[in-house]
């Protein structure tokens, strides 16, 4: 029998539409190409990006202290976020932090962090 995880089921059993806002900001932030618009390519932008996160281990998340906000990031890398101060912290890959623009400049950002285990 196969079991899923609860990250799993949420990851898996978002809607497509549900995903677009931040396949979104994260193809906007040079994190994924911009390669297609459709919402089939949102969804999988989506999915990476939870299965990315979802492999880094609880152990592993050390936070350097300092938070920043999107203007304030100059090297590419990983970095943790979040959306506001009451939300969990993610993981994400930034690739042109001078890209990171409006509707993500009120994120907080930490980092960059050492690159997750494959």
């Amino acid at each position: 029998m196969i079991k899923l995880s609860n990250d799993q089921i949420d990851i898996l059993g978002r809607p497509n539409f549900a995903c677009a806002k931040i396949a979104k900001h994260l193809i906007a932030a040079g994190v994924y190409e911009n390669k297609a618009k459709k919402a089939e390519y949102e969804q999988a932008v989506f999915i990476k990006q939870s299965d990315a996160e979802a492999r880094v281990k609880t152990e592993d998340r050390k936070m350097l202290g300092v938070i920043k906000k999107a203007a304030e990031l100059t090297d590419s890398g990983y970095y943790w976020y979040r959306v506001k101060p009451s939300r969990q912290w993610k993981i994400l890959h930034i690739t042109a932090p001078q890209r990171l623009s409006y509707g993500i400049d009120s994120f907080e950002f930490s980092g960059p962090i050492p690159s997750p285990a494959e």
